[in-house]
């Protein structure tokens, strides 16, 4: 479940979606369940927001069905920020934070962008203190995105040039990522009560180089796998329909079960931090 939330946080928004229908804003609740081998590992839940000025994003995960009896995770994250025109620069974040829960564990680490710096504000445990963790040097700080915001980042690049190919600096608030997509054009997926959203695709490869800030018994081994994506309702945000990651015994597969819209207005409400910290302004 790990490796499919670095797959989700590297899927996008669509690159068909009209410039009117992005200065008026569009938003959706999507959710997800996993499969292994056809055994059900979890899901997930991702509400997305934008319009011409502001976008937010939030995303919660956890393990399910057989082997959430054995395997208690949970993943939460918020990002909010600003969305241009500009090809360079798609999108600058405002605030990310991050909450997790495994190995009976709670942790959480929210981050704060000041001058094109991603500065960590909180962190428990703090990645380089407790953790015992190589800390990210500032030269590695500088011009990236989290990894919830990597979904309109190259989602702005598929906008603009009708394919996904793009490269991005990604930090998490412990660790530097690239994040490296390829486009492999449009794929016929099939339908089945696993992926109700089967069908015409557009397929994205990725790839999460490892660059900083990972323990030296971490493998250094880069994510890899596939993502299937295309406007699943009118009004909503073209999101995957399926994200498969590639694992030591197999694919794990996420498969789009249900689209729910919002009010597109919530990317605006989300500009003001909440006391105690920078949460993103969506529905429970």
């Amino acid at each position: 479940m790990r490796a499919l939330a670095s797959a989700l946080l590297a899927t996008v928004m669509s690159f068909s979606a009209a410039h009117a229908a992005a200065a008026e804003g569009e938003a959706a609740r999507f959710r997800y369940e996993g499969f292994m081998g056809g055994i059900k590992i979890g899901w997930a839940e991702a509400d997305v927001a934008s319009t011409d000025q502001r976008y937010v994003a939030k995303l919660k995960m956890e393990t399910g069905g057989l082997v959430g009896w054995f395997v208690e995770w949970r993943h939460g994250s918020e990002a909010v920020g600003k969305t241009t025109r500009a090809a360079a620069t798609p999108l600058t974040g405002d605030h990310y934070r991050n909450d997790n829960f495994w190995k009976e564990k709670e942790r959480f680490v929210e981050v704060a962008y000041k001058n094109g710096m991603a500065e960590i504000v909180e962190a428990t445990p703090h990645p380089v203190k407790d953790e015992g963790r190589p800390e990210v040097p500032a030269n590695l700080r500088v011009n990236v995105i989290d990894p919830v915001s990597a979904i309109f980042a190259v989602g702005r690049e598929l906008e603009r040039t009708g394919k996904c190919d793009a490269s991005f600096g990604v930090f998490d608030g412990r660790r530097r990522y690239q994040l490296k997509m390829t486009d492999k054009g449009d794929v016929d997926l099939g339908r089945s009560r696993y992926a109700p959203f089967g069908g015409e695709a557009r397929r994205c490869d990725f790839v999460f180089e490892r660059v900083a800030g990972f323990k030296n018994k971490d493998s250094d081994d880069p994510t890899r796998g596939r993502a299937y994506f295309r406007r699943a309702k009118e009004g909503a945000p073209m999101m995957p329909v399926q994200v498969a990651a590639d694992m030591k015994y197999g694919a794990a597969i996420l498969h789009l079960q249900e689209v729910e819209l919002l009010d597109p207005k919530l990317a605006e409400q989300a500009a003001v931090p909440r006391a105690g910290g920078a949460r993103a302004a969506m529905p429970e």
